[in-house]
C-alpha cells in the first residue's frame, strides 16, 4: 500500500453509497465508525455538518525502526459527555478522517494489540483502556497523541505522539576489581533485568498512580516471561563480563513507575545485574531515577520536573556501569556504597549531561 494511504475495513464501490452511510449515521444518532479512504467536502446534514479532518502523527520519540502496524484514530466530542464521533484506521504518516463540525477531542494510538475497539463509544472508555508490556514490540511500541481540535476548520492537525513505554539502556557494562580479592577475574553468567516493573498501562495516564499489576516483583520471575512476545524487553543474558566490557548497547523497555510513595505492592522500578564470582551470585540492584533513595542512580532536579520522580513515559534513561567488588545477596536489596561507579544520563524531550555518580 502506497505512503499515506489509509487501512479500510469496508470498501465502498462508490461515494454516493457512502454519504448515504454517513447520514445515515449521524440522522438517527448512533456513534457513528467512518472507514472511508477519500472524504469529498462537507454537506449539510440532518443532525449537523460533516466536516473532514486532515492530520498527521508526529512520533519524534519513537524508536527508528519501520513501523508494522496501524494508528487508530478516534474522534470524541468535547463536551461533558465526549462521546465518539468517528473512528479510522490508518496508516502511522497520517490521513483524513470525517466527522461532523464542532469542538472535538482527537486521540491517535499506534501499535496497539487490543483488537478491533468496537467497545469504544467514549473518551473514558478508551482513556481507561489498558495495554499489556507483554505485547509491546520494541521496534513498534504503542505510542499515544492526544490533541483538542476544531473539525471543520480544514487546518492539518499535527498530533504528536509519544510512546508509553520508558526506555532504560545500558550503554556499558564492566569489571573492575582493582585493589579487591576478585583483581583480574570477570563476572561470570550475567543477566540484566528490570524488576518492579508495570504490567499494564492506561491509554492515558492521569497523575502518577501506582501500577496494578507488577512483573518480576522484587526479583526474575522467568516463568511470567514465557507470555511475553517480546521477553528481551525485560530480561537479556550477556555471558561473561571483564575489564573489556560488552560491545552494544543493551536497551530494556517498561511502562511508568512515577508514583510517590513506595509500597509492598507498589514497589519502585530497578534495574538489575546479576552474575556469579567464583560460583558464588551477586546482585547489583539500582533504583531506576529516585532521587534520596539508597541504591538510586539520580540527577539533579533540572526545570521540566522529570529528574529523580522515576520512570516516566517517552524517557530514556542510561547507565554506563563498572562493577567494582561483590554485590549484595538479594536481587531487591539496592546496592551499596563502594560496588559500582556509574555515568549516567537522562533523555528525551532534550539531552542531560553526564554526571557520574558512585555507589
Amino acid at each position: 500500500m502506497k505512503k499515506g494511504r489509509t487501512h479500510c475495513h469496508f470498501i465502498h464501490k462508490t461515494n454516493f453509497f457512502w454519504w448515504v452511510l454517513t447520514i445515515a449515521c449521524i440522522a438517527f444518532g448512533y456513534p457513528t465508525l467512518f472507514y472511508g479512504c477519500s472524504s469529498p467536502a462537507a454537506v449539510e446534514v440532518p443532525g449537523g455538518e460533516v466536516s473532514v479532518i486532515h492530520f498527521k502523527v508526529s512520533d519524534e520519540v519513537s524508536p527508528g525502526a519501520d513501523t508494522q502496524y496501524n494508528t487508530d484514530v478516534f474522534v470524541f466530542n468535547d463536551d461533558a459527555l465526549k462521546r465518539l464521533d468517528s473512528y479510522q484506521r490508518v496508516r502511522q504518516e497520517g490521513g483524513v478522517i470525517a466527522s461532523r463540525s464542532g469542538d472535538k477531542i482527537f486521540v491517535a494510538v499506534s501499535n496497539a494489540r487490543t483488537g478491533d475497539w468496537t467497545d469504544i463509544y467514549s473518551y473514558e472508555g478508551l482513556s481507561s483502556t489498558r495495554v499489556l508490556l507483554q505485547d509491546e514490540d520494541p521496534d513498534n511500541p504503542v505510542s499515544v497523541g492526544i490533541a483538542g481540535i476544531r473539525a471543520g476548520s480544514g487546518e492539518v492537525n499535527e498530533i504528536r505522539m509519544r510512546r508509553l513505554v520508558a526506555e532504560i539502556r545500558l550503554t556499558g557494562l564492566r569489571t573492575d576489581f582493582f585493589g579487591t580479592e576478585y583483581e583480574g577475574e570477570p563476572l561470570t553468567d550475567v543477566r540484566v533485568y528490570l524488576t518492579n516493573v508495570s504490567g499494564s498501562c492506561k491509554i492515558a495516564r492521569d497523575g502518577c498512580p501506582p501500577p496494578e499489576m507488577i512483573v518480576n516483583s522484587g526479583r526474575l520471575d522467568e516463568l511470567s516471561l514465557k507470555g511475553f512476545s517480546h521477553r528481551e524487553i525485560i530480561f537479556r543474558e550477556l555471558g561473561d563480563v571483564g575489564r573489556d566490557g560488552v560491545g552494544d548497547d543493551v536497551s530494556f523497555f517498561c511502562y511508568p513507575g512515577d508514583h510517590k510513595e513506595e509500597s509492598q505492592g507498589s514497589p519502585f522500578t530497578k534495574l538489575v545485574i546479576e552474575g556469579k564470582l567464583r560460583g558464588k551470585t551477586h546482585y547489583y540492584p539500582l533504583v531506576v531515577n529516585r532521587g534520596g533513595v539508597s541504591g538510586t542512580v539520580s540527577w539533579e532536579e533540572g526545570d521540566d520536573g522529570e529528574l529523580g520522580v522515576g520512570v516516566r513515559s517517552g524517557r530514556t534513561y542510561c547507565y554506563d556501569i563498572t562493577i567494582c567488588r561483590g554485590g549484595t545477596d538479594d536481587p531487591d536489596i539496592p546496592v551499596e556504597g563502594g560496588m559500582v561507579r556509574i555515568d549516567g544520563n537522562i533523555a528525551g524531550w532534550e539531552e542531560k549531561e553526564n554526571e557520574r555518580i558512585v555507589f
